[in-house]
């Protein structure tokens, strides 16, 4: 055959039968052939199970099947990568779009505005997409626009999936042109991976008898004595780790190499130490051997070398690892957005592997100063907590051995404190015994937990904000730091579900400002605050009376600060009269609740009106409170005015306002939705509900540990409310049957 067998497991060349379900990929053909305005679709899932061969299979069934060439209507866009612009509608499919520089991704989705009938599928191990990140460097109005329309895509993530083994060892036999064969027996591993199920077949069937291990590393040992005799075949002798530096060269440029000439590809291997000096005959050889080893792929798939992606990337990234001064050398010549895509496919190899951390960590010490702008480039997608641990690794010896940050990394000081936060990690030399340097290392970490839980990365943000309050706790004169890093802390941990653990937060953080406030009249605010952070905690534990008194007292404090200056407190007041409301509700008393809820709304509107990205969200959570507490009150026509009013707000909210408020919209469609059912708008209600559960299956998926019981709840609810509507409809039938039609009976005998 043309390719080396290896090339069997490209996705494009579809050697193995495909395992995912057919009920995503009949939706996506749906989606993608339907008629109308540009759309977007986002599908996660981990490394493996399929997110290109569901691409792959999805283009094969459009009315121009086949992977994209000139003049087909499909683009592949790779990290790193300039996509062909289509002339007119076309399929965009964003591979690892969680590695995409974020104003790259922009640009290639408000191109895809401009044509309309667009549709664009963006894969990605992880969503979100950096929201922040991307509001924060996004400027043109195009740009903008393509914001929002991602913030409006539907989203979904593949579930793993399991191929048959022998299916794949019979489908690869006859790929290869061999006699049908039984398949040897293999257990896969629970962490197996559709693409491991095929390296593994494939390993078998290129063993010819021999011991190899039936894994990806057991193919790659087959694959390099491959290389060796491609390499003879040639007439050359090259040593094994000549070729290993040469492939591991190519694959960092991600394949984009084989868009070049020979002689710009002959250029660029001077990257390798052992060409830098060589004549170019020798370059030229070696040029000749990889374009021999790895030709252009006979599937046009817009210059993409006909190797598995993932396998290639990660032997390359594995070697460099191994060799960090080749590394560090091609990270410090390559142009900044190739150095970036290196950089992203070592760090994603490294991901999870303490031993790949260290690697990395070593190729980053090679050149801390040299390697600033790519490490900068890089944050925002995916991998930054994995160059935040290589980072600190990196950092750790030299700091302890007396150098300084200004030293190490001279760039950062014309960051904004917010790339710095992120760039930066926390290390253990920078929390030495010299208070002033445990207070940087402190602020660093706080910030740093801070970015992270705005990006989306909340267990990271955690683990950060955990050791910015290990580390105030430990300075004497940062009491106020830490009540304020306890904060933050509290409010990662509630939005990751982890109540014990940020309860301890607020009840410390209470007792902390409460000391404050008895020092300095001005700390009284932050005090009534933890009071009413402290009041919903209570809550949420049962403990109603606790924090009903809780929250009183905080409301105390805030009217009158709040008389004063209104300006300055009607934020915090307006908070916590909505958690008064909220415990008196829990107390049975809704009557009461309902001042404190209008006074919270007038506030809240002006609020809004004044600044709707800060103040919308909140005003949506009032109007959601007071139309359950309305509803708690028997006062229905009420509760379903400001139900509509609260659904008015959760449209006006930007994208990733929406996104990131998914849990509360959710809640005030089933308060609609109850409203509706009471007031007997039954098909009102039921399109509620409907939407109400569709936004909770989507967070169950994303997060399945923290929404998972909630969806569960929900469906249970959404039991009751056809019951209810049930009866109603036979209540009324009972009263007047000529009020409730009925579809015809059928196929009765009489």
């Amino acid at each position: 055959m043309a390719l080396a067998p290896l090339t069997l497991l490209v996705p494009e060349l579809r050697a193995a039968p495909y395992a995912g379900g057919t009920d995503v990929l009949d939706d996506l053909v749906t989606w993608a052939t339907a008629p109308g305005p540009t759309s977007v679709r986002l599908v996660s899932g981990p490394a493996g199970t399929g997110k290109t061969r569901l691409a792959v299979e999805l283009a094969a069934r459009l009315p121009a099947p086949g992977p994209p060439a000139a003049g087909a209507p499909f683009v592949w866009a790779r990290p790193g990568a300039r996509p062909p612009e289509p002339e007119g509608p076309a399929l965009v499919i964003v591979e690892d779009a969680d590695a995409h520089e974020v104003g790259a991704l922009a640009g290639l989705l408000a191109g895809a505005i401009g044509r309309p009938g667009t549709r664009v599928l963006l894969l990605a191990r992880s969503f979100p997409m950096m929201w922040a990140t991307w509001a924060e460097e996004v400027h043109t109005s195009p740009e903008q626009e393509a914001f929002a329309l991602v913030g409006r895509a539907e989203s979904m993530t593949l579930p793993s999936v399991e191929l048959d083994f022998a299916a794949v060892h019979a489908a690869i036999a006859a790929k290869l042109g061999l006699a049908p064969s039984p398949a040897p027996s293999w257990r896969p591993s629970e962490a197996a991976t559709p693409l491991d199920v095929q390296a593994a077949a494939l390993a078998t069937l290129l063993a010819d008898g021999r011991d190899v291990s039936l894994d990806v590393d057991g193919l790659l040992r087959l694959e390099e004595e491959r290389w060796l005799a491609v390499a003879a075949g040639l007439g050359l002798a090259p040593g094994l780790d000549l070729l290993r530096d040469v492939l591991a060269v190519a694959a960092a440029l991600d394949g984009s190499v084989f868009g070049d000439g020979d002689l710009e590809l002959g250029e660029l291997l001077l990257r390798v130490p052992e060409l830098a000096y060589a004549d170019s005959e020798e370059r030229r050889d070696l040029v000749r051997w990889l374009r021999t080893a790895y030709p252009p792929s006979a599937v046009p798939a817009a210059g993409r070398p006909a190797w598995p992606e993932d396998l290639m990337l990660g032997l390359a990234a594995g070697h460099l690892t191994r060799r960090p001064e080749l590394a560090a050398r091609l990270l410090r010549r390559l142009s900044d957005r190739r150095a970036w895509r290196a950089l992203v496919a070592l760090a994603r190899t490294a991901a999870g592997r303490p031993e790949g951390v260290r690697a990395l960590a070593a190729v980053l010490g090679q050149d801390l100063t040299g390697l600033q702008n790519v490490l900068t480039a890089a944050l925002g997608t995916g991998v930054t907590g994995t160059l935040d641990a290589a980072l600190a690794l990196a950092l750790d010896e030299p700091l302890r051995a007396g150098a300084t940050l200004a030293e190490l990394l001279p760039g950062p000081a014309a960051l904004d404190e917010a790339a710095l936060a992120v760039l930066l990690p926390m290390t253990n030399g920078l929390a030495g015994a010299d208070e002033a340097a445990q207070t940087s290392a402190a602020d660093l970490r706080w910030l740093q937990g801070k970015r992270l839980s705005e990006l989306g990365h909340d267990d990271e943000a955690a683990d950060a904000l955990r050791d910015a309050v290990r580390l105030y706790r430990s300075i004497p004169g940062e009491r106020e730091s830490l009540a304020l890093a306890l904060n933050s802390l509290y409010n990662c941990l509630m939005g990751l579900g982890r109540q014990e653990e940020a309860h301890a937060a607020i009840v410390e953080e209470v007792e902390l400002n409460r000391a404050l406030a008895g020092r300095s009249p001005g700390h009284r605010a932050a005090y009534a605050a933890s009071l009413s952070n402290l009041s919903a905690a209570l809550g949420r534990r049962g403990r109603e009376e606790e924090a009903l008194a809780s929250v009183s007292e905080a409301v105390s404090i805030l009217r009158v600060l709040s008389g004063a200056r209104p300006r300055e407190h009607d934020a915090d007041l307006a908070g916590a009269l909505a958690n008064e409301a909220y415990a008196l509700t829990r107390l049975g008393r809704p009557e009461e609740a309902l001042a404190g809820l209008y006074q919270a709304l007038e506030i809240r509107r002006r609020q809004a009106g004044e600044d709707p990205a800060a103040f919308l969200p909140k005003l949506l959570l009032v109007l959601n409170n007071l139309s359950a507490t309305l509803r708690e009150s028997d006062r229905l026509t009420q509760a379903a005015e400001m139900a509509r009013r609260a659904v008015t707000v959760a449209g006006e909210l930007a994208p990733a306002q929406a996104r990131a408020q998914r849990p509360l919209i959710a809640a005030t469609l089933l308060n609609k939705a109850v409203v509706g059912a009471y007031l007997g708008d039954a098909a009102a209600a039921e399109a509620d509900i409907e939407a109400a559960l569709d936004i909770q299956r989507q967070l169950a998926v994303e997060r399945p540990q923290q929404y998972g019981g909630q969806l569960e709840k929900m469906l249970r609810d959404r039991q009751r409310l056809l019951d209810f509507l049930l009866a109603q409809q036979v209540d009324q039938h009972l009263d007047d049957p000529a009020d409730v039609r009925h579809a015809s009976d059928v196929g009765d005998e009489p």
